[in-house]
């Protein structure tokens, strides 16, 4: 009779232990499917930015900048940026292939402007005019005024630019 008393009871164990086994594992499954529907849900806006990355990059590589205007640019970028030069340099070799009359147009037909590639929205239009008295579509173009103005927005956040995202990464 103890003999039978032990058995049932190290089958209770039993049955405890793969019952909490199974409750354990259900948790962690419940957890990695809350995590999967978080990563799909942002599956749309990481495809959106790869595809900007990637369009960034083609136009960037076929950009012809004579040398003498990358060290104008280089002039700018030490002087505005100074330790982070190297980074902002690399960036900007990126969106503009270190040209200050390079303007790309946008699939909603907006434009991004100059070295900097400063982006013709109302906000930097209307910030661009107050601070430096010129019409951004001049100014975006002016190694000085974009360098000022461009300097004032990689201050807020420099993934502002869409290639940060890409330099930063490596």
């Amino acid at each position: 009779m103890d003999h039978d008393m032990i058995s049932t009871r190290n089958r209770s164990i039993i049955s405890l232990l793969i019952l909490m086994a199974l409750i354990v594992g259900f948790g962690r499954l419940g957890k990695l499917l809350e995590i999967k529907t978080v990563e799909a849900a942002q599956l749309p806006e990481l495809k959106e930015e790869n595809q900007l990355l990637k369009d960034k990059l083609e136009t960037s590589s076929k950009i012809e900048t004579p040398e003498k205007i990358k060290q104008v640019a280089r002039v700018y970028l030490k002087k505005y940026f100074g330790k982070e030069a190297g980074i902002v340099e690399q960036v900007m070799t990126c969106e503009s292939g270190l040209n200050n009359l390079s303007t790309h147009i946008n699939k909603d037909g907006s434009k991004d402007m100059g070295l900097y590639q400063i982006h013709d929205e109302p906000v930097h239009r209307n910030n661009f005019q107050k601070m430096y008295g010129v019409a951004l579509e001049i100014g975006a173009y002016d190694f000085e005024l974009a360098s000022k103005y461009a300097k004032f927005l990689w201050d807020r956040s420099p993934r502002n630019w869409v290639c940060f995202r890409l330099v930063a990464n490596r």
